[in-house]
């Protein structure tokens, strides 16, 4: 119950932060044995986003749940809600694109492979990071990824790491098995 108090205190005192997941705070305040208050703080700065009033802490289920989400916009084609699941200065392979610069990317995708859908094979969520797998099964209309596909059906998957900041895709690492579609063609 000690701990319990703490965080309530430590709650209150850092500027009256939603935390979604007290329960969370509590563990990690009883886990690390915090016996001073600005240590205790200094997880709490942890969990929380920013500094910001509106602090969200998404635990394991609930970033698989969000990325799930992310994905069913992506097969939705929902492209007016993807700022919902991506943050505005989005940096997709090293590359700062931006919210703006990471739709046009997934359009261009859905031009070029109109049956593009994509699976889920594999998720493991470690917040703030998101592992995955998808799979593919599509026919790309011509050239995709420098190989001479012309519409014929192909089988591939993407091995994805997101790293999340308040609740968005902040940074995407994306690697396509090439190698597999080589050997279809």
């Amino acid at each position: 119950m000690k701990h319990h108090r703490l965080a309530v205190r430590l709650f209150d005192e850092t500027g009256g932060r939603r935390f979604d997941r007290v329960a969370v705070a509590v563990e990690r305040l009883a886990q690390f044995g915090l016996a001073q208050r600005s240590r205790a703080a200094a997880i709490f700065q942890r969990f929380s986003r920013n500094g910001t009033d509106q602090e969200t802490v998404l635990d394991a289920h609930d970033l698989g749940t969000l990325y799930r989400r992310y994905i069913d916009c992506l097969n939705r084609r929902d492209w007016g809600s993807l700022g919902e699941f991506v943050a505005q200065d989005a940096i997709h392979n090293g590359r700062a694109m931006g919210l703006a610069g990471y739709r046009a990317m997934l359009e261009q995708d859905v031009r070029d492979i109109p049956d593009l859908h994509f699976e889920i094979e594999l998720l493991v969520a470690e917040p703030p990071l998101i592992a995955c797998r998808l799979r593919f099964d599509c026919t790309p209309r011509k050239v995709f990824l420098g190989l001479p596909v012309d519409g014929r059906r192909i089988a591939f998957s993407e091995n994805v790491f997101c790293a999340w900041r308040d609740g968005k895709i902040a940074q995407v690492w994306s690697v396509i098995d090439k190698a597999a579609i080589e050997a279809q063609l």
